[in-house]
């Protein structure tokens, strides 16, 4: 039997790999092939151990082999390891993803010591949250190796977690939501994870029992019973029905087992291979009367200022929402509506007056203060904005309610944003440092903001923030400057990010209900909106300002 040696583990920011080591241009390869499963998704098969392979190429197929991990539980895997390892490897733990322009560099010290270095894009952890990485992150594991009975070399020793290039990573996980309903109940939050394809439905399902995220937690309820759990730690899906089974406490009442199936049904039901949910809590079927519909979303609404007044279009439809004439002689500004089919309509007024306007209503004013910027309204008609650094929010009827910059109170924010779920809230940092954050609102069961959580900041990298919008409730797209050029930057919640080249001299930017649906605003009254990867010029009147999606 071979020495063995200890294992290292470290994940941080080291040399680049072409200054440790030249990529291996000789040896022996060892192919995947594509197999459908039975959720109709493609998924790799991993090959085993060469005979008589070198100590080297039996770590490199190991990784290999690892990308196929999730379709056949690591048993391909596992048969490059001792009988020791076999049994102390924990694949699951942590997921650590590659480009696969970047693969591992291995280095071989001649007798049983292996290291592999891997240039590191995003980490899942094993409740799959997905976490991207630094610019040049290597994550760097060692294998120590020794030979079995055959005389065959087997790995010893290797840390926990696997190593996985970006393409394996997309065939094997899906990115999913897992639903929790808002606190008022009249809503789903999503908090997005990635979990393997395979066994999709299970994982979604122990996701739910086990609670949201701390990203998002503050702004959600679990509907699920106490002390819930999966017997059988499985959802089986049978003719495309999956059939969940929960034990559990606290689920006496017919409201509160159609909101858990309601978070339950909008959960599953993203997987491929499920349309129809049955629940058994304590073998008992939950009520088959219909779930909450919720909310009536009017994302693709734009509200403008124009020489009418302040105008609503939808659908190729114009109303005007408030007439010049009622509008009053002081100046308006950022006109905003809330992204509900009833929301009110909000704007500035002489640069330090808050109006908002119902429907069949006049306009009211609910707050007058200093320097303030331009509006988000939420679900429930909360009006959102900042002055003098620090965040307001209002409505008819209440008091103001006030909350500090969560990056502390020596950096000013100079705007906010709130998803049209009214669950997170999205904050712009001005100074010698610009940049976007996201963090949880906590509300009342009434829908009251009544605090905030704790802020995560975007990876926008160097380029200036002018601002940022929603697309939906999922994706960021932050209007940045470098020099002359202006770019879009496109962040999915729990995802990477695509930087897309915009026109020149564009100043704001609005979300519609996806990525797909952008609006831009030069600095001279010009408007362009998003086909794919390009920017068509929108033509209107020169009159028109301040156009808009809900946010």
């Amino acid at each position: 039997m071979g020495k063995k040696l200890t294992t290292i583990l470290t994940l941080g920011l080291v040399c680049s790999l072409s200054a440790c080591q030249n990529l291996p241009t000789s040896g022996p390869v060892t192919a995947f092939e594509l197999q459908e499963n039975d959720a109709n998704s493609l998924v790799l098969k991993g090959f085993g151990p060469v005979k008589d392979a070198e100590a080297d190429t039996i770590v490199r197929d190991f990784l290999r082999a690892t990308a196929a991990g999730w379709s056949d539980d690591f048993q391909v895997a596992r048969s490059y390891l001792t009988q020791e390892a076999r049994r102390s490897w924990k694949p699951a733990t942590s997921v650590y993803v590659y480009s696969d322009d970047y693969p591992p560099v291995i280095s071989y010290d001649g007798e049983s010591k292996i290291t592999a270095a891997t240039r590191v894009e995003a980490s899942v952890s094993k409740d799959g949250l997905y976490q991207i990485e630094k610019t040049n992150s290597v994550y760097k594991s060692e294998f120590v190796l020794e030979r079995d009975g055959q005389n065959q070399w087997r790995i010893a020793s290797l840390p926990d977690g696997a190593v996985i290039s970006e393409s394996s990573f997309r065939a094997a996980f899906q990115r999913s939501a897992v639903f929790f309903p808002a606190t008022d109940r009249r809503t789903l939050v999503a908090d997005y994870r990635w979990f393997p394809r395979r066994r999709l439905a299970s994982y979604l399902m122990q996701a739910i029992l086990a609670g949201p995220s701390e990203s998002v937690a503050p702004a959600v309820i679990n509907a699920a019973p106490e002390g819930a759990v999966l017997p059988l730690q499985n959802v089986e899906v049978r003719d495309s029905v999956a059939e969940v089974e929960v034990e559990g406490y606290g689920l006496g009442t017919e409201s509160s087992q159609l909101l858990f199936k309601w978070q339950v049904n909008a959960t599953l039901l993203q997987v491929s291979n499920v349309s129809d949910v049955r629940i058994r809590i304590n073998g008992v079927l939950i009520s088959d009367q219909p779930v909450p519909t919720g909310p009536a979303w009017a994302l693709d609404t734009l509200i403008s200022l124009s020489k009418e007044g302040i105008i609503r279009d939808r659908d190729g439809k114009r109303e005007v929402v408030l007439s010049t004439t009622d509008l009053g002689d002081e100046p308006v500004s950022y006109p905003t509506r809330g992204p509900l089919e009833d929301s009110a309509v909000a704007y500035i007024q002489g640069g330090s007056k808050i109006l908002v306007v119902g429907k069949n209503t006049q306009p009211k004013e609910i707050y007058e203060g200093e320097k303030i910027s331009s509006l988000s309204i939420d679900r429930a008609n909360w009006v959102w904005t900042v002055s003098k650094g620090k965040i307001i929010v209002v409505r008819a009827g209440a008091e103001p309610i006030l909350f500090d910059s969560p990056f502390g109170a020596e950096e000013e924010i100079t705007a906010v944003r709130v998803s049209p779920d009214g669950a997170r809230l999205l904050v712009i940092r001005g100074g010698q440092n610009p940049t976007v954050g996201v963090l949880p609102i906590r509300r009342n069961v009434d829908a009251r903001p009544s605090g905030i959580g704790n802020v995560e900041l975007l990876p926008t990298g160097d380029a200036r923030t002018l601002d940022a919008t929603w697309a939906g409730n999922e994706t960021v797209a932050v209007l940045q400057a470098e020099a002359e050029s202006r770019y879009v930057l496109i962040s999915q919640l729990g995802a990477n990010s695509e930087r897309v080249r915009a026109p020149e001299r564009v100043q704001r930017i609005s979300g519609g209900a996806s990525s797909q649906f952008l609006l831009l605003e030069t600095e001279d009254g010009k408007y362009y909106t998003r086909t794919g990867s390009l920017w068509n010029a929108l033509a209107t009147t020169s009159d028109i300002r301040f156009r808009a999606f809900p946010h």
